[in-house]
């Protein structure tokens, strides 16, 4: 009798073993043939809450005429150009090289690498054991990404 309980059981362990190695394998593979690359985006954000007719433009002007927030600016074109040169040096080592080359070009967002958001901040509340607590939430009124030659013109006008 016990023999016979054993041999119920041989097959089935086996058949899970066999599932959990496939979905093992499964996992592996999607995470070795996704993209690794993520593009290092300039992300600045204006907090316009209770302000009507935001003028992005004529904020983002504020922020260039501010020499700190300039060298911010140079900074990140220059860890821009780091990352760069980190996974061109990347991609001539790795395997998968023409995958992971048309990976890094559909990553290259040079055009809107810059990213300028005006920010409301909702006030939304939880009750939990009758008791209401409040909390801030921001949501994105409006977004402008543009480029390294677009700030230039618009810094020197």
């Amino acid at each position: 009798m016990v023999g016979g309980v054993f041999d119920f059981l041989v097959p089935v362990i086996a058949v899970m073993a066999v599932v959990m190695i496939a979905v093992v394998v499964t996992v592996e593979v999607t995470k070795a043939l996704s993209n690794t690359f993520r593009y290092p985006y300039f992300v600045w954000r204006f907090d316009v809450s209770g302000k009507r007719n935001v003028d992005l433009e004529g904020h983002i002007d504020r922020f260039l005429n501010e020499e700190g927030n300039r060298e911010a600016l140079r900074a990140h074109r220059r860890a821009v150009g780091d990352w760069k040169r980190a996974q061109e040096a990347y991609l001539e080592r790795c395997r998968l090289k023409k995958r992971r080359r048309r990976q890094y070009l559909e990553t290259l967002d040079d055009g809107h690498d810059y990213r300028f958001q005006a920010v409301r901040f909702q006030t939304r509340y939880r009750q939990r054991n009758h008791v209401r607590t409040s909390y801030r939430v921001p949501v994105v009124d409006s977004e402008a990404t543009v480029d390294w030659t677009w700030l230039v013109r618009r810094a020197g006008r």
